[in-house]
């Protein structure tokens, strides 16, 4: 009886081992078919991720819109066949960036601050193949990706003109002169050279760690005062010294002991952690950037050597209250609604005093007008936003950018007393009481340009520029007048009395007159000096030409575990 018994209990402990033998078989065959399905599923989260940040505003072009992104996602998920459809709510776009190599932030936010977007795929799956349903039920497999793209590009505020005209080169040589203490004589081949040249942005940081200036790390670099020289001598060594750009600049260093320059204020990186060190950066606006950041606040006196019919002098004043900007950067905006990558031109005053001495014939009657003119420009700073990227895609290196561009908003005035002398019956008589008075606001104007589609390995600057140029010489009666009464002065006493029947006509016809000899002067003042040396420096009223010096296309960044 007892052995029976024994033997119950062995063929029930033999059925509990298999029954147990099975469950963890069902257990382990179960939890292996999970996580395959749940890494099948990151997969495809990843690659749908990647597909839809083709359309975020830093990757999609100017037609990109949050409805793209989830339609990418979604078309992804249809060509992959994920079997569950994606919801749009769980594709969001948003900021990621990193303040490491491994630690990256995702900060939900709206399209145009986007440079990335989140995928979170759901999938329903049955907890065990082996057992019965109704026991041990349905579970939800859970997979989220992030992915980054991003158009990373050089922009600067520049003229559209590639090559100097004389005139240019020879008021940079004088203010190049004034501000590095030493005399310059470029000539236009010189400046052709430092237009062509780009210099990269890695190559830089080396320069300036070689000389003492912070590390390899462009967050220090973007953080430091370098004297003027030493940038521009790192300038000429990320370029090349041997290259023609590099000797022009090598040329430039004989005076030394130049002042601080503020690195920020130069060159504008955003997201600096994400910036690849393989970006160009255009040689002559940082020459430019760093001269007018040493001369900003102070007041530059230029002789003008300038040949002009009625001018005998003029002398030319120069106040910088804001130097350009190179910016690099990504096309989206910032928390507050503002373009994060945005080029800024110079904001200048130029101060012409010009003496203008005429001649003039008015019924057979020599007469001798003299003005000393001054002529104040103020210039207020264009600017060009990066507003849009259209990132390569497939086999095709073809990119494309737009930029939000706004001129400079912009006044010429002066006015000066007009001293007219004139002989009648040979007794010299002066008339007073004229003024010339020129106005010409020039109001700021915005354009959106789009520019040519560009390879991503070719090393070519583009330039567009926005607006009209102002025709200086063709100012109107609104822009240049004549004011007050034209009097003799109390000086000719009875002459004018008795001679009044001769003195009227002539006066009847000075305004007209002056207004025509004054008119192509002034216009002339304008195009001759003021014009070339703005456009010179990065300016030309009622324009704004936005340079674009190069674009890099970051390497997409794939994130799981979003902190």
């Amino acid at each position: 009886m007892r052995n029976r018994q024994r033997g119950a209990y062995s063929f029930l402990f033999l059925v509990v081992l298999i029954a147990g033998g099975l469950l963890v078989f069902a257990l382990a065959a179960d939890g292996a078919r999970l996580y395959a399905q749940q890494r099948i599923l990151q997969q495809q989260a990843d690659a749908i991720a990647l597909a839809a940040a083709r359309g975020v505003q830093t990757c999609g072009g100017d037609s990109a819109s949050s409805g793209q992104v989830c339609l990418l996602a979604q078309q992804h998920a249809v060509q992959s066949g994920f079997p569950v459809s994606v919801d749009c709510e769980n594709v969001q776009t948003g900021v990621l960036s990193t303040a490491g190599s491994d630690l990256y932030t995702f900060s939900p936010a709206p399209f145009l601050q986007s440079n990335s977007v989140r995928v979170v795929l759901n999938e329903t799956a049955p907890r065990s193949l082996l057992l019965p349903g109704r026991i041990v039920g349905q579970t939800t497999l859970t997979a989220q990706s992030t992915a980054r793209r991003q158009l990373v590009g050089t922009f600067s505020s520049s003229p559209d003109t590639l090559a100097l005209g004389l005139e240019e080169a020879s008021l940079l040589n004088g203010l190049l002169s004034e501000v590095l203490g030493m005399p310059v004589g470029l000539g236009l081949v010189d400046y052709q050279d430092l237009r062509d040249a780009t210099a990269g942005l890695g190559d830089l940081l080396v320069e300036l760690a070689q000389l003492g200036v912070g590390d390899t790390t462009l967050e220090t670099l973007l953080g430091s005062d370098v004297p003027a020289d030493v940038l521009i001598l790192a300038l000429r060594g990320a370029v090349g010294a041997l290259t023609p750009a590099g000797q022009v600049l090598d040329g430039l260093l004989a005076g030394g002991g130049l002042g601080l320059v503020s690195i920020s204020n130069v060159l504008e990186i955003v997201d600096a952690a994400s910036v690849p060190e393989s970006s160009r950066l255009p040689v002559y606006d940082l020459l430019i950037s760093t001269i007018l950041n040493l001369a900003e606040g102070a007041l530059i006196e230029l002789p003008i050597d300038v040949s002009l019919p009625g001018v005998a002098s003029v002398t030319a004043n120069i106040l910088t209250d804001a130097a350009p900007v190179v910016a690099v950067g990504v096309a989206r905006q910032d928390a507050d609604g503002g373009w994060v990558t945005s080029a800024r031109g110079a904001d200048i005053h130029v101060e012409l005093l010009a003496m203008i001495e005429l001649d003039l014939t008015i019924l057979g009657t020599g007469v001798r007008a003299t003005v000393s003119l001054p002529l104040t420009t103020s210039t207020g700073s264009a600017r060009g936003d990066f507003v849009s990227a259209a990132c390569a895609d497939g086999f095709s290196n073809l990119v494309q950018v737009g930029v939000g561009a706004r001129t400079a908003v912009a006044d010429v005035e002066g006015a000066a007393d007009v001293l007219v002398q004139l002989s009648l019956i040979g007794i010299p008589v002066t008339i007073t009481g004229l003024r010339l008075v020129v106005d010409l606001p020039v109001g700021a104007q915005e354009e959106e340009l789009t520019y040519p589609w560009m390879d991503l390995h070719s090393q070519q600057q583009e330039t567009i520029r926005a607006g009209q140029p102002l025709n200086l010489s063709g100012l109107g009666s609104g822009s240049v007048r004549i004011e007050g009464s034209a009097n003799p002065s109390a000086s000719c006493g009875l002459l004018c009395s008795t001679f009044n029947a001769l003195l009227s006509p002539i006066i009847a016809l000075l305004n007209v007159t002056l207004f025509n000899a004054l008119l192509p002067v002034v216009g002339g003042l304008l195009d001759v000096v003021v014009g070339p040396l703005l456009t010179a420096l990065g300016l030309e009223l009622g324009t704004a030409s936005i340079t674009v010096s190069d674009l890099q296309q970051a390497q997409p960044v794939i994130v799981r575990t979003v902190e």
